[in-house]
């Protein structure tokens, strides 16, 4: 049994009475009771728990010896003197729900302790040093990427003096506990064994808070994923930055790429800035690929309402980035010295014909021809080249 002081027990006793007057009747709350010890029973089942009543003080005393009236008072007195005790059983010994509560809520805490101890050296182990070396490398590969297509991007110079540039900026902590990216990848890339403890409380609280929140989230039915995909869903670099476009005109300082500010454009420039970050971003997923995977672009109505410089530009830009393209457009061709070599195919319909003919020309960078002609031309060439050789 719980031993409990004098003032617990009369602040117990105290709540209990207000409890049996709030329910009218003792009968009504022991049913309840019993109610709860069977629910509480199924969901407990490892604890055994288990209700015992106590049988009424022995008084040296005859009920039969007293007055009809007093004896009534009596029997009822002794009614109530009985009282139900749950027990639950823990490390083998019988104890009562109170004491184990305590025990769990210490239990708990020791866990707690337990587990932070772990987090940390998990955190040390693979963040550090098996994890955290992808992760370097791939923040490290993404900054040159960056870079790269920073430096092809300032390169196009279109016919209205417009610029485009683009950066890799680091988000900012959200919580207390989380540190900002630039903090967080400026350790992870120390060698671990140069890391203050400081240093490596910092990083393991950071990554405890996700975690914490990740089940938070879970818990609350914001995640339909299960724990292991949404801590991969944490260590995903690429959500620890944030992509920015800049542009700027000529004689002005650079800004940032708004909505508002798109929305000033022309209708060239607007496709400008909508094609030269597509194709970068297409280019960074081609960059996983194998080295000799094509990298294939198609674009419908290809760069509709840009005019005639800077579709030259673009084409320029998807030389450099080694795109193999398919393209179609009413108007577009193709022929710009920009181009290195291109087939093209004309689809004509003569007079409401039921059919479609594919005429064929090549462009070799020089010259837009006729394939058949071309063809015919290089026959020719072969044949007055053997006819000089001799049989």
């Amino acid at each position: 049994m719980e031993e409990l002081g004098e003032d617990d027990l009369l602040k117990r006793a105290a709540h209990w009475a207000g409890r049996v007057k709030e329910d009218g009747d003792r009968g009504k709350l022991l049913n309840k009771l019993i109610a709860e010890y069977y629910e509480a029973q199924r969901v407990l089942v490892e604890y055994r728990l288990h209700m015992d009543e106590s049988a009424p003080a022995a008084l040296p005393l005859d009920p039969a010896a007293l007055p009809d009236t007093y004896r009534t008072l009596f029997e009822e007195w002794r009614q109530k003197d009985r009282r139900s005790f749950v027990f639950m059983e823990y490390n083998g010994k019988r104890v009562s729900p109170y004491f184990m509560k305590r025990q769990l809520e210490l239990d708990i805490e020791r866990q707690r302790h337990y587990l932070q101890e772990k987090d940390r050296e998990l955190f040390e182990e693979i963040i550090l040093n098996s994890v955290g070396r992808m992760i370097r490398s791939r923040i490290g590969r993404a900054e040159r990427w960056v870079e790269q297509m920073d430096r092809l991007m300032s390169e196009r110079d279109t016919s209205s003096g417009l610029r485009f540039a683009i950066r890799w900026k680091p988000k900012t902590a959200e919580r207390e506990d989380e540190m900002d990216t630039e903090d967080l990848v400026r350790l992870l890339r120390t060698d671990a064994r140069l890391l203050r403890d400081e240093d490596m409380e910092r990083v393991t609280r950071h990554f405890r808070s996700k975690v914490n929140r990740a089940k938070e989230l879970m818990e609350g039915g914001a995640y339909g994923e299960t724990l292991h995909n949404v801590i991969k869903d944490m260590l995903d670099y690429r959500k620890w930055f944030s992509f920015t476009l800049y542009y700027r005109r000529e004689g002005e300082n650079r800004k940032e790429l708004t909505n508002r500010a798109f929305y000033t454009f022309s209708g060239g420039e607007k496709a400008m800035a909508m094609y030269i970050p597509l194709f970068c971003a297409a280019y960074s997923r081609y960059m996983e690929a194998r080295d000799d995977a094509p990298y294939l672009i198609s674009l419908d109505e290809a760069f509709a309402g840009v005019d005639e410089n800077n579709i030259r530009d673009m084409f320029d830009l998807v030389e450099k980035l080694g795109f193999s393209y398919i393209m179609n457009s009413q108007a577009l061709w193709g022929d710009y010295d920009t181009v290195s070599s291109r087939s093209i195919c004309e689809l004509v319909r003569p007079k409401n014909a039921p059919f479609v003919t594919v005429v064929r020309y090549r462009w070799d960078g020089r010259m837009l021809a006729l394939l058949q002609h071309a063809e015919a031309a290089a026959t020719k060439e072969n044949t007055e080249r053997d006819d000089e050789d001799g049989p």
